[in-house]
C-alpha cells in the first residue's frame, strides 16, 4: 500500500527510514524518520513526521495523519 511519501535513506543495520511527503493543498511537505529497534526482546518501532518548512506554527493535523497512514500500511 503506498502512502504517498518518497524514501530519502534507508539504513536496515541502524534501523533507521527517513522519508518525505510532498507539497500538498495542506501543507508545504513533511519529513518523516522511522526507526525500528529491539528492546528488552520486543521491537520498539518510533515514527516521527515534522514539517518542512521550519515557521510552521499549526500542521492541522497533517502530521499525525502522515503516522497514523504509515502505522496503517504497517498493519496491512
Amino acid at each position: 500500500m503506498a502512502i504517498g511519501a518518497g524514501i530519502r535513506s534507508r539504513d536496515e543495520t541502524a534501523g533507521r527510514l527517513d522519508a518525505v511527503f510532498p507539497i500538498s493543498w495542506r501543507s508545504w511537505g513533511e519529513r518523516v524518520g522511522v526507526d525500528v529497534r529491539g528492546v528488552d526482546g520486543d521491537v520498539l518501532v518510533q515514527i516521527k513526521s515534522s514539517s518542512s518548512l521550519p515557521t510552521t506554527l499549526i500542521d492541522w493535523g497533517k502530521n499525525a495523519d502522515n503516522v497514523r497512514r504509515f502505522l496503517s500500511a504497517v498493519a496491512k
